[in-house]
């Protein structure tokens, strides 16, 4: 999750959207007042220079977390402080209406059905949660975390409160309207954080699933479905 100050906008981040990489490409362009949330550190996110600031929100009338910041980094703890995946809802509460209001809000989400496949190998890359959930109907029946709901990060009380929802499926494009309207240049390519961890095969995603599954699937993201209409 990124807001910029310095450009005015707020960019939230959803789960397998590619998000992690757009926040590689809007990060070189932030300021020193903007907020960032963590990335786990990899060798692109290094190369980039990414880095968390600004997001521990002062719990005590000292609080010293910012400047152990500044030596350890701190990732900091969601129920209070600013993090990745952080809900609309809460972003409006911590930084007020006036900047809520005024500043340019984006986000993206993708098919729910390739989504959740790609939640699948992302969930049981390790081979110890691949033993654990050997196949698409038993991680969706029997993990906890099988649910992926993007909704309720760019949702507020049931209701879009961003001013634009990108697609994964046109990224590319979609982006660029993003980076257009800030007024920021175009990427030179796209740096892929995450790429590897889903197998070239599963781009089938529709082979995964029965109609037990999907209609499984279904209930779980009545939102997304009103509001884009996926198509199995």
């Amino acid at each position: 999750m990124i807001l910029s100050h310095k450009h005015r906008f707020i960019f939230l981040k959803t789960r397998k959207t590619a998000s992690t990489s757009i926040e590689l490409v809007l990060f070189p362009h932030c300021g020193d007042d903007d907020i960032i949330t963590p990335l786990t550190p990899t060798e692109l996110t290094r190369r980039v220079g990414h880095r968390a600031r600004n997001h521990l929100r002062p719990i005590l009338a000292l609080d010293p977390r910012p400047l152990i910041h500044e030596f350890y980094p701190i990732e900091g703890w969601k129920w209070v402080d600013f993090h990745d995946h952080i809900r609309a809802e809460d972003i409006r509460e911590y930084v007020g209406e006036k900047i809520w209001r005024s500043y340019y809000k984006f986000s993206f989400d993708r098919n729910i059905y390739d989504r959740q496949v790609s939640w699948y190998h992302y969930r049981t890359k390790t081979p110890k949660s691949a033993r654990r959930w050997p196949d698409f109907p038993t991680f969706l029946h029997r993990s906890h975390r099988a649910k992926v709901d993007n909704y309720q990060i760019y949702t507020i009380d049931g209701k879009v409160a961003v001013d634009f929802i990108g697609n994964y499926e046109t990224l590319a494009t979609d982006l660029k309207t993003v980076m257009r309207t800030l007024g920021l240049p175009q990427p030179a390519q796209m740096p892929f954080a995450k790429r590897g961890v889903r197998p070239e095969s599963s781009r089938a995603y529709r082979s995964y699933y029965n109609n037990r599954t999907r209609a499984l699937v279904e209930s779980w993201y009545p939102g997304e479905l009103s509001l884009f209409g996926h198509e199995f």
